[in-house]
């Protein structure tokens, strides 16, 4: 390889270890916990499982769990991490999409390394397989120690269809998780110069709204809920068939949400539908192509 690539990961290692130990940390530290505690009480969990999912379903939809999920097995508290965890690290790749691109261009040295050292194809490919290797790293030694905390805390009976479970995960996450940091490093590259500013607010945008829009329907089904709540209670009646036809067009909306394809409770029920992966492969291909057709003719 030559000698300037190996400076130029050197150079972005150094800038983003300590970013990348702490998202290993963060994403270690809770399903460690969650391991500790239901070796030493499991009643704790067990107990708060219990008063969640006591809840009515509407309620506790909200919180990305299906109706009739069962919280009495360790998996149950393992995959509620996950699901929070997920979101957390699409968020924080997506903002290192951007920020990645936009340090050389803060400090000035993008203009050494396009006049001397790589030409502008090479330097936005180093960029982005870079990132895209320092997020596998991290995505891979974490579904490792997931794969630890099951086959410890599980039950021999558990263990086949939880490792199941988070195989399809890691397979389904990576590709959803890449398909969001392409689609940021693409932004990244269209947005017009703004002298390296390393404003990320597109991931954020990114993530929440798709996960927002993917989620609509719960206020829905939450408001016929109240309804239905509100009339048993009172000698007043509200027909709640109107949020039903008008609004049932929102369960669509589902499908927009990559994150929330990331459901483990969903997926211990089924395997990702193969127009998901195929939809994301499309994504990361039409993004990874374009981003690097406008970085070649973009002005600096």
């Amino acid at each position: 390889m030559n000698k300037s690539f190996l400076l130029f990961y050197k150079l972005e290692w150094e800038r983003w270890k300590r970013a990348l130990l702490l998202q290993l940390a963060v994403l270690c530290f809770y399903p460690a916990l969650i391991l500790a505690i239901y070796l030493i009480r499991p009643l704790v969990l067990h107990n708060m499982a219990f008063s969640l999912l006591s809840l009515p379903t509407e309620v506790y939809a909200f919180l990305g769990i299906p109706p009739g999920t069962y919280g009495g097995h360790f998996a149950f508290f393992i995959f509620y991490a996950m699901l929070v965890l997920n979101i957390w690290l699409a968020l924080k790749k997506c903002t290192q999409a951007v920020k990645t691109l936009r340090w050389d261009e803060k400090t000035g040295s993008i203009y050494l390394w396009l006049n001397q050292l790589a030409g502008r194809k090479q330097f936005i490919l180093l960029k982005y397989l870079g990132t895209l290797a320092s997020f596998w790293a991290t995505y891979i030694c974490w579904h490792i120690f997931l794969l630890l905390t099951i086959l410890i805390g599980a039950n021999q009976f558990q263990r086949p269809s939880n490792t199941s479970t988070l195989f399809r995960l890691f397979f389904l996450g990576g590709f959803l998780i890449t398909m969001l940091m392409t689609i940021s490093y693409f932004y990244a590259v269209i947005k017009e110069n703004d002298y390296g500013n390393p404003d990320a607010s597109f991931g954020k945008y990114l993530v929440f709204s798709t996960l927002i829009a993917g989620n609509l329907y719960k206020l829905r089904d939450l408001g016929i809920w109240l309804i239905e709540l509100f009339n048993e209670r009172t000698t007043l009646h509200f027909d709640p068939a109107g949020l039903t036809e008008n609004f049932g067009w929102l369960d669509r909306l589902y499908w927009l949400s990559p994150l929330s394809w990331l459901n483990p409770y969903a997926l211990q029920n089924g395997r990702p539908l193969a127009w998901q992966y195929w939809a994301c492969v499309f994504l990361i291909a039409a993004s990874g192509f374009f981003m690097v057709f406008v970085y070649r003719k973009r002005k600096l």
